[in-house]
């Protein structure tokens, strides 16, 4: 699915929006941010390798769009635990 993603943001023209940090992958490909997607698409296989709770939390609210509450719901985890993971994940995107 991450690729179909990738490949059509690259079909688009990019429109880049630096002062809104994207909540989902389809928010950077519909922009057609191709970079934006690929650092993305770069930051959460390395995180993957190295937290995969955080990983999970990234996946589902970046990839599939989840608030944090229904993530909580879907690993079985706190809101204030997916929060903190998200918080982990934003950090690292806007690095």
């Amino acid at each position: 699915m991450r690729d179909v993603i990738i490949d059509a943001s690259q079909a688009l023209s990019p429109h880049p929006d630096p002062a809104r940090l994207p909540q989902t992958a389809l928010d950077l490909a519909t922009r057609g941010a191709t970079e934006q997607l690929r650092h993305a698409h770069a930051v959460l296989a390395a995180l993957a390798g190295e937290d995969a709770a955080t990983a999970n939390v990234a996946r589902l609210r970046f990839y599939v769009g989840l608030d944090i509450d229904d993530i909580a719901g879907v690993l079985d985890m706190t809101s204030t635990t997916v929060r903190r993971a998200w918080n982990r994940v934003r950090t690292r995107l806007r690095s």
